[in-house]
């Protein structure tokens, strides 16, 4: 189990170093890097969302307590369903895309709950980058590194706790 969690880890981290690169900057969502791709390789985004997606439930649902495993279940549903409709520009897929999405999220952190909970404490991470962290531009105008990027940071966070909690749980307690 700890091989999948720290396979899930590279594969997710590797593919957003190279989103980074390719956009010079952090991305707006996960979701929004499968548009740094070419269409025709569109379709790879897919295989790395459900990769990480398994990955790091496989592990999930057997550190879930009993009669809990159902939630970390649900999580992959709907994380397999959100990474299957990004490409789709119609209004109903995108809605789709993001209650999945949205819904995977807190899923995620629930698990947390279960598995971990002080690996909840990264979320000051989230509060710090959306709050405090101010840089000053050549022209000397003052703007936040991450304005814009609250989503992009938000699904970090989660992944980083629910990895963050998995890790814990196969190295020191199971």
């Amino acid at each position: 189990m700890i091989a999948m969690i720290i396979l899930s880890v590279l594969i997710a981290v590797t593919f957003v170093v190279i989103a980074i690169r390719i956009e010079r900057g952090l991305p707006d969502s996960i979701s929004a890097m499968v548009y740094y791709l070419p269409r025709p390789l569109q379709w790879l985004w897919i295989v790395w969302m459900w990769a990480v997606s398994l990955l790091t439930c496989i592990p999930l649902i057997g550190a879930m307590p009993d009669n809990w495993e159902a939630l970390a279940f649900l999580m992959l549903g709907c994380l397999m369903l959100c990474g299957s409709m990004p490409i789709s520009d119609t209004a109903v897929s995108k809605t789709a895309h993001d209650v999945f999405g949205i819904l995977g999220g807190i899923l995620s952190q629930v698990c947390v709950i279960f598995v971990s909970h002080l690996w909840l404490t990264a979320w000051l991470l989230w509060a710090f980058c959306m709050g405090s962290t101010v840089i000053q531009s050549e022209e000397g105008d003052m703007h936040s590194l991450f304005k814009g990027k609250g989503v992009f940071v938000a699904e970090c966070v989660c992944f980083v706790t629910l990895a963050g909690a998995l890790l814990q749980y196969y190295l020191f307690t199971h």
